[in-house]
């Protein structure tokens, strides 16, 4: 980890792979994350999905959150079960934004029928566990009515701390 903060990707890389060999999960996400940025190596998202799942499987959380992004992105081959498992199990274990990434598929029926109520109450536990994207998202079906009642002032206030805490967007 410290040749790859002192951007010397390659000694990283080498130093990865034989903490991989040796059974290391957490050197696995890592080396997912220099696949992923293309750091001392090509861009690879499918080969860091690889290590992103070793690591998730594992029990690692943002391993996890990470592997359900590449079911999502079809990164990995599988289903939209595929990737609600994964953030199912990447919420269970503290990461806030796989809250609302599992309620916009619930909302939109992916893995079963669509469900709005029940994907802004998982989105809602996001954001209440401090998501910016979350805290966007719950403004965003406040204000157009979507899974709740319309609501503009919850929206605004909502809005509101999604910018506070750093979303550009909103």
């Amino acid at each position: 980890v410290a040749a790859r903060e002192a951007g010397d990707y390659e000694v990283a890389l080498a130093a990865l792979q034989a903490a991989v060999a040796q059974g290391d999960m957490r050197a696995a996400m890592v080396l997912g994350e220099m696949l992923e940025a293309g750091q001392g190596t090509y861009q690879n998202p499918r080969g860091a999905c690889g290590y992103y799942l070793r690591a998730a499987e594992s029990g690692n959380p943002q391993a996890q959150f990470r592997t359900a992004e590449c079911y999502r992105d079809a990164w990995l081959y599988g289903d939209g079960g595929n990737a609600r498992t994964w953030y199912e199990r990447a919420a269970a274990g503290g990461i806030p934004a796989a809250f609302c990434e599992l309620g916009k598929m619930v909302a939109n029926g992916v893995d079963g029928e669509p469900d709005p109520e029940a994907g802004y109450d998982f989105c809602l536990r996001g954001a209440r566990a401090g998501d910016p994207e979350a805290m966007d998202r719950i403004g965003y079906w406040l204000s157009h009515g979507e899974g709740v009642a319309r609501d503009l002032e919850q929206s605004y206030l909502w809005w509101t701390r999604a910018a506070d805490a750093g979303h550009i967007g909103a």
